[in-house]
């Protein structure tokens, strides 16, 4: 197929893509030339959650971003299982005073889950919204141009495609 525009290729890539059928549990949003602060891909897929998207933005605590010493404590949490609160403390060398609080806040956010004195994080499929990020650049001519900003979109994305 020949195309007499970077657009119009682009138009035919997304209506022709499987990408964009949601099932059951994901819903799939397609953007064009999203503005990322580094470049605009042609093509950015979002796939997400809807029931975390709908929790997150209902949230009082979705625009104010974690403390330092909850997102500490999450990135601690997410890589074991059941834990101590004892044992996260002297993880983060964390007074017991301070903890209580960062717990409150991971437990108000819905981040973790407590029994009896353990804690665990949540699963990540369960606690974010967005589940995978697709960025495609499309260039007619010019491919290595395509390739550096492809390149660029990788800050935030692991997925990004050049479409030739």
């Amino acid at each position: 197929m020949s195309w007499d525009s970077e657009a119009k290729f682009v138009d035919d890539f997304v209506a022709s893509t499987h990408l964009t059928r949601p099932t059951n549990n994901r819903r799939i949003r397609v953007w064009r030339e999203v503005r990322t602060g580094h470049g605009r891909p042609d093509v950015l897929v979002v796939e997400y959650n809807p029931e975390a998207l709908e929790h997150r933005l209902g949230d009082d605590d979705f625009s104010n971003p974690l403390s330092t010493a909850a997102a500490f404590a999450m990135a601690h949490l997410t890589t074991r299982r059941w834990i101590s609160q004892e044992h996260l403390a002297y993880s983060l060398n964390c007074p017991e005073r301070l903890l209580e609080g960062v717990l409150q806040e991971l437990l108000r956010r819905r981040l973790i889950e407590g029994r009896h004195h353990l804690i665990k994080a949540r699963p990540r499929a369960d606690v974010l919204a967005v589940r995978n990020l697709w960025v495609f650049e499309a260039k007619l001519y010019q491919w290595r141009a395509a390739i550096q900003q492809a390149e660029r979109h990788l800050w935030f994305t692991n997925d990004s495609y050049i479409l030739p």
